[in-house]
């Protein structure tokens, strides 16, 4: 669901299509950083949670990280951006992550496999 308008705004959209759980992304899909999350828009978030009754969510984390890749750099930024996707799971008390760990980039799939598992 869409989180235009606000993170709570996906739980309404939720009920609206018939859902009783739904899957967001807590910011931008596509970018490396994310705002930090605001007192306010948690608390709109965990009180529409209990008026929807959409429970359980599950955030889907950004399409960038790959945490297979051989590329130092983009692993570091890979392990930064799942790292603050863990930690506004944990503060929206959402408790599934959906995370595709990413492509070795012909390194490898055990190299790929050895690299998320760091």
């Amino acid at each position: 669901m869409s989180i235009q308008g606000g993170l709570d705004m996906a739980l309404q959209r939720g009920i609206d299509a018939g859902c009783d759980s739904i899957q967001l992304f807590s910011k931008s899909s596509n970018q490396w950083k994310a705002k930090p999350l605001q007192d306010a828009e948690i608390s709109r978030f965990k009180k529409k949670r209990v008026e929807t009754g959409v429970y359980p969510a599950m955030i889907h984390s950004a399409y960038l990280i790959n945490l297979c890749t051989p590329k130092e750099e983009d692993w570091h930024k890979s392990i930064e951006a799942f790292y603050v996707e863990m930690e506004r799971a944990e503060t929206l008390e959402i408790p599934y992550l959906v995370l595709h760990p990413g492509a070795h980039l012909q390194s490898g799939e055990e190299a790929g496999i050895t690299r998320a598992a760091q």
